[in-house]
């Protein structure tokens, strides 16, 4: 009996372990959102949350409607941008086979896309545009997989913080093309409620995916999971320190702005 319910509850932890950090940054990254909102329209008006969200929302909709396409949905509508002073930003609209695990997982991938893939976006601005803090920056990333010590969180963020705050990249206009690219990604990384909604349709079949491999009675295919939740794990939380960090420095250059 305890067997089986260590069967049960071992599948639940590993997807538990997944998703609980994903929904508290998303969930936080939201509330900040509607704060830089609120201070650029108290400031700009509409069209001042027009002009930042005009490279973050169609990355927003392109991270949805790429992962959508690997996980073997039909994208049957895309709207990248709404340049109307109101109403939705811009959707993706997916079709699938709801008898298809593959396409149900999927839902889940689908709806934390644009926070994934906007920080692998943002790794990816450093490496292009600022060599020296992306050198500084993987070592860090290194060193936080391989061990997820809390002062290993703590120099990552400090890294991230510094690299934008230094002024000797002040003169360069490749580091003002990154800040202008990386916090207009970053201030639309946030999962709005249908972005969640969907998500949550494929947490069911990720917990069914990993019972069945729990269930499969191979001792080294059990620690060949718990080895790649772990690396997994570590670098989720690499990716959300990042999407943490440009976060807090658009809502204080939001607060400025608005005075």
């Amino acid at each position: 009996m305890n067997k089986f319910i260590d069967l049960l509850l071992k599948p639940l932890k590993d997807v538990l372990l997944i998703v609980l950090p994903i929904y508290v940054v998303g969930f936080l990254i939201g509330i900040m959102e509607k704060v830089m909102l609120t201070n650029y329209y108290s400031r700009f008006g509409m069209i001042g949350v027009k002009v930042t969200s005009f490279i973050g929302t169609p990355f927003h909709e392109l991270s949805h409607a790429l992962t959508a396409l690997v996980f073997g949905h039909k994208v049957t509508q895309l709207q990248w941008f709404n340049f109307n002073l109101s109403g939705v930003q811009g959707f993706v609209n997916h079709s699938y086979n709801p008898s298809n695990v593959y396409h149900q997982i999927g839902n889940f991938f689908i709806g934390i896309a644009p926070l994934i893939l906007g920080s692998l976006f943002i790794v990816l601005l450093y490496r292009l545009l600022l060599k020296e803090s992306y050198q500084l920056l993987m070592e860090e990333v290194m060193r936080s997989v391989v061990s997820i010590k809390m002062e290993n969180v703590f120099n990552l963020f400090k890294i991230t913080a510094k690299s934008l705050i230094d002024l000797k990249q002040f003169k360069r206009l490749k580091y003002w093309l990154f800040i202008v690219l990386s916090f207009n990604i970053a201030l639309h990384m946030s999962l709005s409620d249908a972005d969640i909604l969907g998500s949550l349709k494929g947490i069911g079949y990720l917990y069914l995916l990993f019972l069945i491999l729990r269930a499969v009675p191979i001792r080294k295919l059990g620690k060949a999971i718990d080895d790649k939740l772990i690396a997994l794990q570590r670098m989720l939380l690499v990716f959300l320190t990042i999407a943490l960090v440009f976060n807090l420095f658009n809502l204080v250059l939001s607060m400025v702005v608005s005075i």
